[in-house]
């Protein structure tokens, strides 16, 4: 039964890397909220006025383009797998799109305890 004990011990540093990679997920999506949170307040005077920066057809909603545009004009450049990230960490009822009170919770200062990750 000694192949028995090496397939458990496979099975156990499996699960804690899949442990460790979901922290790293987890913080990795912390780190990008943090960093366009700062962006916006950098350029905007509140996030009302970001959305609507962000809000190119002024239908209350961004979609993923719009989004990944609006960030791009802060001067945020990241791999589309990232805006992916962040976009479906706000669009958390995977609507495909993003109101005022989704684009809230980019609002680190607001959200950090309790932020839930994708």
């Amino acid at each position: 039964m000694k192949g028995d004990s090496n397939n458990s011990d496979s099975f156990k540093v499996s699960l804690e890397y899949q442990t460790d990679l979901r922290a790293t997920n987890n913080e990795k999506t912390d780190k990008l909220i943090r960093y366009v949170h700062a962006r916006i307040e950098e350029k905007f005077k509140d996030f009302r006025h970001a959305f609507r920066g962000f809000d190119k057809n002024y239908d209350g909603t961004l979609s993923f383009k719009e989004f990944i545009s609006g960030l791009e004009n802060l001067g945020i450049r990241l791999h589309l797998e990232d805006f992916e990230r962040i976009f479906k960490f706000l669009d958390k009822d995977s609507q495909g799109e993003i109101d005022f009170e989704k684009f809230c919770h980019l609002n680190y200062d607001k959200t950090k305890d309790s932020h839930n990750y994708i």
